[in-house]
């Protein structure tokens, strides 16, 4: 059976695995499947609950996680191929909503690569909840800050791009915040703010300079800002050189890469040095 962890969060499956490997943000593993399976069940758990309220976000709706959960994520198979992309059936996050403020989010799924099977497991955010008045109306507001400068990356906008997990993440420590006395909900003067800090690039022949803004495992698709110019372009796994068994850009990170013509797409990126 195989197991995979990853920042207080655990993924477990009736197969034996391979290999994995664990970067400061995301991390697979192989899973080694023999037959054609029509489903593949991944049992998902937070290693230690105290002081921590685990839950998880699925279909816009937050679900207390107490033990394991179970992820049944179909497979398709075009003949000995095997397909596992559906939007909203092949992943899951789990968001750790912490006593003292924090919360992170963590998105488990099943993809596939080259016919073989990988369980990812991934830093989507971290960050805080906190509330303000609004001038004038009397009324609180509430507004996710984040706390790793890798979510601070420009644009980037926690409760818009991810509605329904912010939206439910600011009911959830209202709710726990009328039952218990939780200082989740901060006051906006009181958070630090983290600036989004890119690495220095230098120039390479033949190559354009970037920084990555994001990167996801289960989709494969990403974006990199182009240093000099703030231009944005889309990236996607296939275009990664000298990638690993699944190929991936780690967020804040430079890059070296070569522009589609006429489009703002990658046509190859690799690791700056």
């Amino acid at each position: 059976m195989s197991r995979l962890d990853f920042q207080g969060v655990h993924v477990s499956t009736d197969y034996a695995s391979r290999r994995e490997l664990i970067l400061s943000s995301q991390g697979w593993q192989e899973i080694l499947v023999t037959d054609k399976s029509e489903h593949i069940d991944l049992r998902v758990g937070v290693n230690n609950q105290e002081d921590v309220f685990p839950f998880t976000v699925s279909g816009g709706k937050a679900e207390y996680l107490a033990g394991e959960c179970v992820l049944s994520v179909p497979v398709r198979w075009d003949r000995d191929i095997p397909l596992t992309r559906q939007k909203g059936v092949d992943n899951i996050d789990v968001i750790l909503l912490d006593e003292d403020g924090p919360y992170t989010d963590v998105q488990i799924g099943l993809i596939t690569r080259r016919g073989r099977f990988y369980v990812t497991i991934q830093q989507v955010y971290k960050g805080w909840i906190t509330r303000t008045r609004v001038n004038g109306a009397g009324r609180v507001a509430f507004e996710l800050i984040p706390t790793d400068p890798i979510h601070a990356y420009p644009g980037c906008d926690y409760a818009n791009i991810w509605r329904p997990m912010g939206e439910e993440l600011i009911r959830m420590a209202r709710e726990l915040g009328t039952s218990r006395p939780l200082s989740m909900v901060r006051k906006l003067s009181e958070v630090k703010v983290v600036r989004w800090n890119p690495p220095l690039v230098s120039v390479s022949s033949g190559w354009s300079r970037g920084v990555v803004l994001f990167f996801n495992m289960i989709t494969g698709t990403g974006q990199i800002e182009q240093v000099g110019t703030g231009e944005l372009y889309f990236v996607h796994f296939n275009q990664i050189l000298g990638g690993d068994q699944v190929p991936v850009l780690e967020p804040m990170t430079g890059v070296y890469f070569r522009p589609q013509a006429g489009e703002h797409k990658v046509k190859s990126v690799k690791a700056a040095a």
